[in-house]
């Protein structure tokens, strides 16, 4: 479960009496400290590192120190402390989130936005990722490294055991359980664990009425959960809960879920391009027995197209304000020439920055690109959109619809009364 808190309070009270940024000033090293909630083996880390490396002949007296804190409730803890301390770190990890909205209005980070345009580097990135850490009001306080789009991973042998083929709607994935237990398979591998992997499923159908309008109301309190799109969505996940996911799923983790699959014990797996490299062969080929299909629709619905999905850049990193030195914005342009290839073909994952598309590039990788520049409108995550406290109710309430011990509308109840709650205090 990802942990959020509000620090809105919290820091103006750490600020009171005092300039905001009385505490910031140019880095007093050409050496950058790095917070990050990813790990020091991710191929985010290896990458940026690698092109520091790179830049690092021409300006030896740059570095980057990393801090890895991937365990993301201890990571946020730090950051907390951090930020109330007036003790942020020059670059650090956060998604665009309310948390993060809070740390912006204190004026404790650069403005990302406004660095890309300065050194022109904006249209080097694929648009989506850009837009994806965009705060409410539009503007960029961080930088993304990924772009991810999201499948349904499926072993084609047990939709031909079950007789079965690809779903084109979300009651085809249903239908397609059932068929798939019928057959004496477990349908669809989840994590329920960490909660988010079971939002998805939960924003599937509000997505496909209405795109990211009923988030966007929901967290605004100018639409109720209890309200026919999101009792549907409430129902959509409790039939999914009993008719596709496997037994134990609330316990599974993302690793547990993930071996479920690969093992062949499992016939769907819902997950984004990040795991490209565990459903290919070193060639980047397919492995046997895996291949996969892009959301469904709902039948007589046009809100969105079958081309809009999740796609997304993962959690972003921000800048210090005072730590958008020249030499830091040098980086970032060489960064913009560098990161896209270190990141594609070396550390096989898809970057936020466009990479070149040599003719030896795999085709699974051709097509997520692909997917990625015809993307229109993705789906917004809930659990970066919503508040804190209303997440936390999230991923309770969000288990128990799941495992049936309670009915949607007692769902939804739970979901409006957290977020009145929050919009009543701001």
């Amino acid at each position: 479960m990802i942990t959020r808190f509000s620090v809105g309070r919290a820091l103006g009270i750490a600020l009171v009496g005092a300039t905001a940024l009385s505490f910031v000033g140019p880095a007093a090293a050409a050496n950058y400290n790095w917070l990050t909630a990813r790990g020091t083996d991710s191929g985010t880390v290896k990458a940026v590192l690698a092109v520091a490396e790179k830049f690092k002949q021409t300006h030896p007296d740059f570095g980057i120190t990393v801090e890895a804190i991937p365990d993301r409730p201890a990571y946020l803890q730090k950051v907390k402390i951090l930020a109330t301390g007036n003790q942020l770190p020059d670059l650090f990890d956060a998604d665009a989130e309310p948390y993060f909205a809070d740390i912006v209005a204190n004026g404790l980070v650069a403005n990302v936005g406004a660095i890309l345009d300065e050194v022109g580097i904006t249209d080097k990135f694929y648009k989506f990722a850009l837009d994806y850490e965009r705060l409410d009001d539009g503007s960029l306080y961080l930088i993304p490294f990924e772009a991810n789009t999201e499948y349904f991973w499926y072993h084609p042998s047990m939709f031909e055991k079950a007789g079965i083929e690809v779903p084109k709607t979300l009651d085809g994935i249903l239908d397609a359980c059932s068929k798939l237990k019928a057959a004496g398979l477990t349908p669809v591998s989840v994590d329920g664990k960490d909660g988010w992997p079971i939002y998805r499923y939960l924003s599937f159908p509000a997505f496909r009425e209405t795109g990211n309008q009923f988030l966007e109301q929901l967290k605004a309190g100018e639409v109720q959960m209890n309200s026919p799109v999101g009792l549907a969505s409430a129902k959509y996940l409790q039939d999914m809960g009993s008719s596709c996911f496997q037994q134990g799923f609330a316990t599974a983790n993302y690793t547990d879920a993930l071996n479920l699959f690969t093992s062949g014990q499992a016939a769907i797996y819902y997950m984004g391009t990040w795991e490209i490299g565990t459903m290919t062969n070193p060639d980047g080929t397919l492995k046997d027995d895996v291949a996969f299909f892009t959301l469904p629709v709902i039948d007589g619905k046009t809100a969105t197209k079958p081309t809009d999905f999740y796609a997304h850049s993962g959690i972003g990193t921000a800048i210090k304000a005072g730590s958008d030195t020249p030499e830091l914005k040098e980086f970032l342009k060489f960064l913009a020439d560098n990161f896209g290839d270190a990141a594609l073909y070396d550390n096989k994952f898809m970057p936020s920055i466009k990479p070149t598309i040599r003719p030896d590039l795999a085709e699974i990788y051709k097509r997520a690109l692909s997917d990625i520049e015809q993307v229109g409108t993705y789906v917004k995550v809930w659990d970066v959109k919503l508040d804190a406290n209303t997440v936390d109710v999230l991923y309770r309430q969000s288990q128990l619809l799941a495992l049936g011990e309670i009915t949607p509308e007692q769902f939804a109840a739970e979901i409006d009364t957290s977020i009145q709650q929050y919009v009543s205090s701001r």
